[in-house]
């Protein structure tokens, strides 16, 4: 019988099979089996500074201890109001390996839109950057919302030598200066400790591991709640029809990491295979 699912079946040309099935895994395991796999190979290309998974995992870590040390744990809400930088790579894996959940913002958002997402999903920390574009937009919505705190990252600060100190000279006036406010934490001290943190328990078909909001295009965005599994399972997908996958993989990251298609393939897959992004 030529049924819809039968002519869907006959005509699936991927190289697994179309029912694979995937063990449920908590992001957190996810990222250290990628890690014991790839070691000191090279996970991110940031305008010519290289971060090995060895390093991002570290830094990764550091996040988990440095958020735990401020009272934060499992099932939190903390966002990233942050564009395609390293900060973003480490803060990400660090909310979800002390069992929080990540809630992404567009960094395009206005004070008014961050603000209103930042109490939809309860945030209570947000990390962002010193950049111009961000910062201020971050300390209105401290003031006027429900969040707690900001953690500020500097881009100088993920360069190269030597581009860092270009950007130092010649970009200073596309930088906010960070207020001295108990509130606002810089990204460096807060990963300033030795990486040892509580390690929870997490049940991966169940824990939120990510509110990812809509693009609001038939109404005001809503936030999508996905599980740890969802995420880890979806990277495994889209590994399992590559149809090339001993190929080094180098993915150029244009998309932005807050979107929930890169967040699969410009980040969590990449991870998987211990791809360049």
């Amino acid at each position: 019988m030529n049924t819809p699912e039968a002519i869907w079946h006959e005509s699936y040309r991927h190289p697994a099979p179309w029912d694979s099935a995937f063990p449920p895994s908590s992001m957190a395991d996810f990222f250290d089996a990628a890690v014991a796999r790839a070691g000191d190979a090279p996970l991110i290309d940031f305008l010519g500074r290289h971060y090995s998974f060895t390093e991002t995992h570290d830094g990764a870590n550091r996040v988990a201890a440095g958020l735990a040390a401020l009272g934060y744990g499992p099932g939190d809400r903390i966002g990233l109001f942050l564009p395609n930088v390293p900060h973003y790579v480490a803060a990400y894996y660090g909310i979800l390996k002390l069992g929080a959940t990540v809630v992404n913002f567009s960094p395009l958002y206005t004070a008014a839109e961050l603000a209103h997402q930042v109490a939809d999903s309860g945030t209570r920390l947000l990390f962002t950057l010193s950049a111009s574009q961000l910062l201020p937009t971050a300390l209105e919505v401290l003031e006027t919302s429900t969040l707690e705190r900001l953690v500020v990252g500097s881009i100088a600060g993920a360069l190269p030598t030597a581009k860092s100190l270009l950007y130092r000279m010649f970009k200073g006036g596309e930088v906010t200066r960070r207020p001295d406010d108990p509130r606002i934490l810089a990204f460096s001290k807060l990963i300033a400790n030795d990486g040892s943190y509580p390690r929870p328990t997490i049940a991966p078909e169940s824990d939120v591991a990510l509110i990812q909001y809509t693009g609001g295009t038939t109404g005001t965005p809503k936030g999508a709640m996905l599980t740890h599994h969802n995420l880890s399972a979806n990277a495994r997908q889209v590994m399992a029809i590559d149809p090339n996958p001993e190929a080094p993989d180098r993915i150029l990251g244009v998309l932005p990491m807050f979107h929930v298609f890169a967040n699969t393939c410009v980040l969590n897959r990449p991870c998987s295979t211990a791809a360049v992004s």
